[in-house]
């Protein structure tokens, strides 16, 4: 896929996770985890471990654990149920900047 491709498919998909998908495209989501990243204190390297990752919305920590050398399964509600978190639940993705609502309150309304 050219980097023009992937800008195209990037825009038409609506994220919750902020993240770079190489290429110098990045995402623009709901939440940006590259901020909050350092504070968990990963090692640096992973190699040989599996993680499972279950809420993985768009996957940010799934890749960012590949990067570091594990593998990774990674699963989340809504593919489960074959539907994205933005067409289930469009009131988190248009109030999700503004703060009129919450992840952890959206989550809850799904269950």
């Amino acid at each position: 896929m050219t980097a023009a491709d992937l800008k195209v498919a990037a825009g038409n998909t609506r994220w919750f996770h902020t993240m770079d998908l190489g290429q110098g495209v990045r995402t623009t989501g709901v939440y940006d985890p590259s901020r909050t990243l350092p504070r968990l204190a990963l090692p640096a390297r992973l190699d040989g471990m599996r993680v499972l990752d279950v809420g993985a919305w768009d996957g940010y920590y799934s890749f960012e654990m590949e990067r570091r050398g594990a593998t990774v399964l990674a699963t989340d509600r809504f593919a489960w149920c074959g539907e994205s978190w933005a067409r289930r639940n469009r009131s988190y993705s248009r109030a999700g900047r503004s703060g009129r609502t919450s992840p952890t309150s959206t989550l809850t309304r799904w269950i």
